[in-house]
């Protein structure tokens, strides 16, 4: 029987980061629902109709979504993805196991209705690529950056948008509540940033981002794109520290862990690769609660250097567009990992990370993968 990686300690500490606040305890809640393809103005507007006023955001210690509060529920809307979703419902399910608890737990579909909910995924991530991109006057209204156009830039970069406006000359903020977006500058260009983003929900923004930017090409006489991403891993191999830099060139999906011999792996064309930093495949998992040590080392013994959950969405989607589009479309793309936990020495990401030098380092890595 497999164990795993979190321990009961971990697990209360992960949970507690990042479903309560200094505002709401634990103590507080007697129930929590996992609203599933919602956006939290709508579930706001469903909350106060089903149970009146005062509705509370949570202050979050390490908040993502912003979760909702009222006479002794949580309210989280999950508007990301599949991945997303099976994350959530894992913690949850796993904190009020061991909390002590009398806690009762919901994990909604959108209407009531499965079907519903799978489709909002992608009709949420067409609205924000529409507002976008506004290919015509009826999405007008979903403008995300009213005063400039989005067709005219080249270059995308997938992190936290605090993070990288650290680093770079901010030109314009969005305006959306499905992700953070902002256009900055380096060197005199200017870059698409779009903010954190969750397992399949890259893969699903890609595929809609690359058709647009495929018919630009169609009738600019063709396009060059360049895609880089940051995020964090778990780091696999031996000597790693945490902040280290890692620039995978290949990924292994943890459900042809047992079946694989090591040569097969999933091709990464990662134009990011540094000199300061690990190289090897990439283990894509779907969850960080469920990791086993069992399943970790045998990652590492084929060659695995890391653990994380979007790379393998978004490298399927720039192959896809590089398949479809490629009379009109040259996409490349980039990814540097940095190290935010080390699985198998113990250290989980229920310990958090005591400094962002390891996100500053992959900020400047992809923004010069990019320029230059």
């Amino acid at each position: 029987m497999k164990t795993r990686v979190f321990n009961d300690s971990d697990i209360h500490d992960y949970a507690l980061n990042r479903l309560f606040g200094s505002n709401v305890s634990v103590d507080d809640v007697s129930r929590i629902e996992l609203h599933n393809g919602i956006l939290p103005s709508e579930l706001e507007s469903l909350v106060s109709t089903r149970m009146g006023d005062g509705v509370t955001v949570v202050n979050q210690r390490n908040g993502r979504e912003p979760i909702l509060f009222h006479s002794g529920v949580l309210f989280i809307p999950q508007y990301s993805g599949f991945g997303r979703r099976e994350r959530y419902e894992e913690m949850i399910e796993a904190f009020v196991q061991i909390s002590g608890k009398d806690i009762k737990f919901e994990s909604k579909e959108r209407k009531d209705d499965p079907r519903e909910t799978n489709v909002a995924f992608d009709n949420l991530a067409y609205d924000f690529t529409m507002g976008l991109f506004v290919p015509s006057e009826r999405y007008d209204a979903w403008r995300i950056f009213p005063e400039h156009d989005i067709g005219e830039i080249r270059k995308i970069i997938f992190g936290p948008t605090s993070a990288v406006a650290k680093q770079s000359d901010v030109v314009a903020k969005g305006e959306s509540e499905y992700l953070d977006a902002q256009i900055i500058e380096v060197e005199g260009e200017r870059i698409l940033n779009l903010g954190y983003v969750y397992s399949d929900q890259v893969g699903i923004l890609l595929d809609k981002i690359t058709r647009e930017y495929d018919a630009i090409g169609r009738r600019n006489g063709g396009v060059a794109l360049r895609v880089g991403m940051l995020g964090r891993v778990g780091g696999l191999a031996y000597g790693m520290q945490r902040h280290d830099l890692v620039f995978p060139h290949g990924i292994i999906d943890e459900v042809d862990l047992e079946t694989l011999d090591g040569s097969k792996v999933y091709p990464i064309h990662n134009r990011m690769i540094g000199e300061n930093g690990h190289r090897g495949v990439n283990l894509n998992v779907t969850s960080v609660i469920n990791e086993s040590p069992e399943d970790l080392r045998l990652a590492r013994d084929l060659g695995c250097v890391c653990v994380e959950m979007e790379v393998r969405e978004s490298v399927e989607a720039i192959n896809r567009a590089r398949r479809r589009y490629h009379n009109n479309l040259n996409v490349g793309f980039g990814f540097v990992g940095h190290v935010s936990d080390l699985p198998l020495q113990g250290d989980t990401l229920a310990k958090e990370l005591d400094s962002d030098k390891g996100e500053r380092n992959a900020v400047r890595a992809v923004l010069y993968g990019l320029t230059h």
